[in-house]
């Protein structure tokens, strides 16, 4: 599996969306900060799971990984869209 790319968040693109025109730009700061939080924890769980998918459940404060057999597997594959 292919790592998110993480620079599509430090470019000017993002801020071509119409709703971050009226923010600050401590505001657009800190959207930006929080998008990079956000690709990072999910780039780290890639590296971990490899081609499965995070279980509904954890152990030691870790994901489970299971096959694409559960229902929730489904919103693995929606953060890795919704993320790219």
């Amino acid at each position: 599996m292919s790592s998110v790319n993480t620079q599509r968040y430090k470019n000017e693109e993002w801020s071509k969306i119409p709703e971050t025109e009226m923010l600050s730009e401590t505001a657009k700061e800190e959207l930006l900060k929080a998008a990079g939080n956000a690709i990072g924890v999910i780039d780290r769980v890639m590296e971990r799971i490899g081609d499965g998918f995070p279980g509904h459940f954890g152990k030691n404060r870790r994901y489970v990984v299971i096959d694409n057999d559960s229902w929730t597997a489904g919103f693995w594959t929606g953060i890795l869209w919704l993320s790219f």
